[in-house]
């Protein structure tokens, strides 16, 4: 009854915040039609525009419903993805310093891009907070392209002091070519990092960064701003999950490994006691698991004691005597590190490291070690190399660090369950958005029936267009849990149920919580045959490519909780990320193309024609290419020795960017002296396009290597094989997005100018496009994605999410 009635209320007050918000969604969609005329250039401007407006007093909510349209438009010409009305409230929401709850798929990536570029107007700096590498990442090169089209500069940080701006006429050789998203980072100080207008990055980096500052002795070693305004995506794993997760910054402790190595080997051998409380002990040791604890029994403790003279003749009457103290806290890891952390569950052990595997989204932590000794246990529990143990420098948990900032905002699957501590301790009200689908239902705009039915025995609900008798959205369908006595009883029931579906053609994804089990799985299928992809933490590194391809026809993904985060699975699987792999095997590579100048600069033309005519990959006409900018590139070494690269820049770049020449100048001087964010402002203030300082880092640094390498003919093959190779590889990514926007004739323009791009790529695209529409009809047709949850994640969150 209490249920019902707070259902109701929650319900009812909730309806009241989204009829709240329509009149504004309703003023952004009135100006599409006004800003779909504009050219780029004027988008550019009305950024300025916004800019300048702010400065002269206007209020953020006064700029809103401008600046959500101009990105709406900038996203629509850069991504194909238009902002829907529901994502646009989420927006409005967000930049009110709101928790928005929106369920899985309904694209929280997209929907940040609208407080990020609002509160960005301000010149301060927004951060988006993410809870990987990879997604910081991908979410950055992704959405870095709305940005940089309205003249906003976008960064990325990462573990191992990654720093890195988005350019998009840069690609990363070290980064998966499959994925456009990840390609575009290029490196620079984390400083530059912090001075770009929004920063994409993880919660820890940003946290240690904070520290970091906090122990510069010196103003120009600190890197972070004033903590203006973050988003924080899957905002209650960060902020309630691991809130009090301390952040620690280490020195070097006196401890000596060798213990360690011999208190693992004691324990080791011990066994644990199965008699009950009132009985002798049969073994050495106890386990709470509830508490997670371990502790030895008197059986145990003598087991030990007579162990003990071999470090120190004088402590074995005794283990817990005062005098010999020192020596449980060894003997308490070992015991903790044997029988309580289980390798490839809670860490695993890779190149001679013991890497953490997190627990709340099954991904490694690099650098991240276990305090007070526990770390180094473990090390020596698997007998890689005991690295020297720490002390503690600095520290803060995530709780304190995202209290700094000024407004926070965040989003997630499931924040109502934790509405009450994000008010009391952040002060954060929490506003569950519906589904695009059930916006559309509820509003009644297309008039769709409801139309229920079981299916299995589970309610199966889906939305009828009267006018067809079709259906037209369909929703999740639930089946009861089943519950079996053994794991091997579980587990072969989950390879029935694989092979029963498989064999329909339906696609399969299988969620397990812990790295040990979904190689279980693994295993199991290999036995039946049955071909299938694995994704864990020890083989994330192309987890776009295994997730984006795991809703095609009869696909079988197995997956730990890690990519219950953030990773979109499409029916049918996903068209730009197959033609791109499509055009990744057709063409040839930055290896190819390198091979190719080396013969054309170290053994002559002649023998780079016959190179290229003997590989099928290459083309004639790409040796021409590498001439050609060769000889820019030397000319504009001839004009960088007459007039230095001050003036070359200034040159090159001043009618473009349509500034004086003192002007110009100014703004080399700023960038060459590491005043980046000065740059940006100077030119927000003459309304120009901010890219310039960017375009001033790239060009620099290219002439730069080449004025150093260009004497030595191989290093100078390398060199211009690579830039020519960021340019085909930028065509080949603009080929796919002008087809998959429907704008054949920008492809066919892209295409004839690139020299060696083969005559039938756009109907090959057309090809993967054709195959994953019918493709996705088929498998909607068999029931879609099927899921199947290995088990129960203790976090309920992490449980919805495996199942979303």
């Amino acid at each position: 009854m209490f249920k019902k009635l707070l259902t109701k209320i929650v319900g009812d007050s909730n309806k009241k915040l989204i009829d709240g918000l329509r009149s504004i969604v309703d003023e952004v969609g009135e100006l599409e039609p006004q800003l779909q005329q504009m050219s780029d250039e004027q988008l550019r401007a009305k950024t300025a525009e916004l800019r300048e407006r702010c400065e002269a007093g206007e209020t953020l909510e006064d700029l809103l419903v401008e600046a959500y349209a101009l990105v709406r438009e900038a996203s629509v010409r850069t991504t194909g993805l238009r902002h829907y009305d529901v994502q646009i409230m989420g927006g409005i929401l967000l930049h009110r310093g709101e928790v928005v709850e929106m369920r899985t798929g309904e694209g929280k990536t997209l929907v940040a891009t609208l407080p990020l570029f609002l509160n960005a107007l301000t010149g301060r700096g927004v951060h988006l907070v993410t809870v990987n590498e990879y997604l910081a990442r991908r979410d950055g090169g992704w959405m870095g392209n709305i940005f940089y089209h309205l003249g906003l500069s976008v960064a990325c940080i990462g573990p191992q002091q990654f720093s890195a701006l988005y350019d998009p006429d840069y690609v990363n050789p070290g980064a998966e070519l499959e994925d456009e998203r990840l390609v575009h980072w290029r490196p620079c100080t984390r400083q530059q990092a912090y001075m770009a207008d929004i920063t994409y990055g993880i919660s820890s980096e940003f946290g240690f960064d904070y520290l970091r500052d906090n122990m510069a002795t010196s103003k120009d070693r600190i890197v972070q701003r004033e903590l203006h305004y973050a988003v924080i995506d899957e905002v209650d794993n960060v902020l309630i999950d691991e809130a009090r997760t301390p952040l620690i910054i280490s020195g070097p402790a006196p401890r000596s490994g060798k213990d360690y190595v011999r208190f693992a080997e004691y324990v080791r051998r011990l066994k644990e006691n199965t008699a009950e409380e009132d009985e002798d002990p049969t073994g050495h040791y106890d386990i709470d698991e509830k508490s997670r604890s371990v502790s030895l029994t008197e059986m145990g403790i003598a087991e030990i004691e007579n162990r003990i003279p071999e470090i120190d003749q004088d402590a074995g009457d005794n283990l817990y005597d005062p005098r010999f103290f020192h020596l449980t806290y060894y003997l308490d890891n070992a015991l903790r590190a044997q029988y309580l952390f289980k390798r490839d569950v809670d860490y695993v052990v890779q190149d001679g490291e013991v890497i953490i595997v997190d627990d709340f989204t099954g991904r490694l932590m690099p650098g991240r070690r276990y305090s007070d000794g526990l770390h180094e246990a473990i090390e020596a529990k698997e007998g890689v190399n005991v690295r020297r143990e720490t002390v503690t420098v600095a520290t803060i948990t995530l709780q304190n660090y995202f209290r700094l900032y000024e407004k926070l905002a965040g989003m997630t699957g499931t924040a109502l369950t934790d509405a009450e501590e994000f008010d009391e301790i952040y002060e954060l009200g929490v506003a569950p958005l519906p589904t695009n689908v059930q916006d559309i239902v509820e509003s009644g705009r297309l008039g769709l029936q409801e139309h229920k039915e079981k299916i299995e025995g589970a309610d199966a609900i889906s939305y009828i267009n009267p006018e067809t008798g079709q259906p037209v959205f369909f929703k999740r369908i639930d089946f009861a849990d089943q519950v079996y006595a053994t794991v091997e009883a579980k587990d072969g029931a989950i390879i029935r149920e694989i092979k029963r579906v498989h064999e329909a053609g339906r696609p399969i994804l299988v969620g397990t919580t812990s790295v040990e089990h979904s190689e279980t799985i693994d295993r199991m299928l290999k036995a039946e045959g049955i071909p299938h992809s694995v994704l864990n933490a020890k083989m994330h590194q192309s987890e776009a490519l295994v997730v984006a391809q795991a809703g095609r026809k009869q696909a079988v993904t197995i997956s730990t909780n890690m990519a219950g985060r953030g990773t979109d699975i499409l029916l049918g699987g996903n068209p730009e990320g197959l033609a791109s792999e499509m055009i990744e095997k057709q063409l040839f590579d930055r290896r190819q193309l390198t091979q190719l100048a080396v013969q054309l600069f170290v053994e002559g033309e002649e023998s780079a024609r016959a190179y290229a005519q003997k590989h099928p990959k290459l083309d004639e006409a790409l040796v021409d290419e590498l001439q050609e900018v060769k000889i820019q590139f030397d000319e504009a070494l001839a004009e960088i020795e007459k007039v230095q690269i001050i003036g070359f820049l200034a040159r090159t770049l001043q009618e473009p960017y349509e500034l004086d020449y003192d002007q110009i100048l100014h703004v080399i001087r700023l960038v060459r002296g590491g005043m980046l964010g000065e740059a940006r402002l100077y030119l927000d203030e003459l309304n120009k396009n901010v890219a310039l300082v960017d375009d001033i880092v790239r060009l620099q640094e290219e002439y730069g290597r080449y004025q150093t390498i260009h004497e030595d003919p191989t290093a100078t093959a390398q060199f211009l094989a690579e830039m020519l190779f960021d340019r085909h590889y930028n065509a080949r990514a603009a080929i796919i997005r002008a087809v998959l926007g429907n704008k054949d004739a920008e492809a066919q323009a892209i295409q004839t100018a690139v020299p060696g791009m083969p005559d039938d790529i756009i109907e090959r695209i057309h090809e993967v496009m054709a195959m994953t529409k019918a493709e996705q009809k088929e498998v909607r047709q068999l029931g879609g994605l099927h899921v199947i949850g290995s088990e129960r994640h203790e976090s309920r969150r992490i449980d919805n999410q495996l199942r979303g």
